[in-house]
């Protein structure tokens, strides 16, 4: 079938089916440009996952870092199973991811380590060169923390440090002690 000049109306939740009933901004595309074409100025995406800079309609200004704060709201969503910013008003809500006003993640849940609430934390920073500048480096940290290793945003306590070292070594420290 023929799609010339056909027009769409996509947004995230769409695509996710996580459509809620809330003010959306739809981003219209023509369906041969495969949805590459945007207003210069238009809000794009999801309110709750957006980087301050979108918040601000920025545009020029988006770039992998505006994806890792993305990627930070995910991973905030995954420990609290709550989004960083409080659901409501379209414009409390760019007010507050504007104004980096996050609630750490422990504040939700106390049992949440302190290693990857740094993580999400640093993903979720205000300004661009705050945050993880490569999506490998936040990547790299999260694998880290998974594996039990130390991440780079986050120097561990010394007690921390050598609980981790005996682990990793019991046979020789059970050997020690014999």
């Amino acid at each position: 079938p023929s799609h010339s000049g056909a027009q769409t109306s996509m947004t995230i939740d769409s695509i996710l089916g996580t459509s809620q009933h809330s003010t959306r901004h739809s981003v219209k595309t023509d369906v041969r440009s495969r949805g590459t074409e945007t207003l210069a100025g238009a809000i794009l995406g999801t309110p709750h996952y957006m980087s301050p800079e979108q918040a601000q309609t920025r545009n020029s200004e988006l770039d992998a870092r505006s994806d890792i704060y993305s990627l930070g709201a995910i991973l905030y969503e995954i420990l609290t199973a709550q989004r960083p910013v409080e659901k409501g008003r379209l414009r409390t809500m760019l007010k507050q991811i504007v104004e980096g006003r996050i609630i750490p993640p422990r504040q939700h849940t106390a049992s949440i380590p302190t290693p990857i609430e740094a993580v999400c934390m640093k993903a979720l920073a205000r300004r661009r060169k705050n945050r993880y500048q490569t999506a490998h480096q936040l990547v790299a940290d999260i694998e880290a923390f998974l594996a039990d290793e130390p991440v780079s945003v986050y120097e561990e306590p010394v007690r921390v440090r050598l609980g981790r070292w005996v682990r990793k070594h019991s046979t020789l420290v059970s050997s020690c002690a014999a």
